[in-house]
């Protein structure tokens, strides 16, 4: 578990959480060109996986050993991710902790 701030849109983010990975995706932004319409930032970080390969054949072995030989990567990687701490340091933050958060230099995170 770690804390985590997107470069692309400047979101902070815990991964995984309990155990669990929940992927950060940049919201919309809105659409200069149509007020009141929203847009996909261009630059933006989806980190739903995708699969890459295919599954085994029936009898190759249960479903959760075949998914786990199945390689994944994140959609769109975006201007990338920094790390901010190892464990979880959003939880429980109140807004000056926040706000530190967000001041506070990041180390780049290779693993997207």
């Amino acid at each position: 578990m770690a804390t985590y701030r997107c470069l692309s849109c400047g979101s902070i983010y815990v991964d995984p959480q309990n155990g669990v990975h929940f992927p950060h995706v940049c919201p919309v932004i809105e659409d200069p060109a149509r007020p009141g319409r929203f847009k996909r930032r261009p630059d933006e970080r989806d980190e739903n996986r995708e699969l890459a390969g295919v599954f085994g054949k029936l009898g190759d072995g249960p479903p959760d050993e075949q998914l786990a030989k199945q390689k994944s990567h994140v959609r769109k990687v975006g201007k990338g991710r920094e790390k901010l701490d190892d464990g979880d340091v959003l939880t429980g933050a109140d807004a000056a902790a926040i706000a530190a958060l967000q001041a506070q230099a990041g180390v780049a995170d290779p693993d997207v």
